[in-house]
């Protein structure tokens, strides 16, 4: 039996998911005033090494971002992997 292992960035406050303008300059990318870039990208490695070496200060105003890992069972059928829904 085989296993992964997926990180991802998640938002463990109320207020909702953002990132600081230092993130930004971490992340290289111009800042654009709110904060939400990578939203829809929270596995990304750029991200996640952002979160992990900022720490805190990578939070935008109203969140507190933390990297989550889940051990995910690959199944396998006659050869065929994927993963469960």
């Amino acid at each position: 039996m085989s296993y992964i292992t997926v990180k991802a960035v998640l938002n463990n406050s109320y207020g909702g998911y953002s990132l600081s303008k230092e993130a930004y300059k971490f992340l290289n990318i111009e800042w654009d005033e709110i904060g939400l870039t990578f939203n829809d990208n929270r596995n990304s490695l750029k991200l996640i090494n952002c979160i992990s070496e900022l720490g805190k200060k990578a939070n935008g105003k109203h969140s507190n971002l933390t990297i989550v890992e889940k051990k995910i069972k690959i199944i396998n059928r006659d050869g065929h992997e994927f993963l469960p829904d």
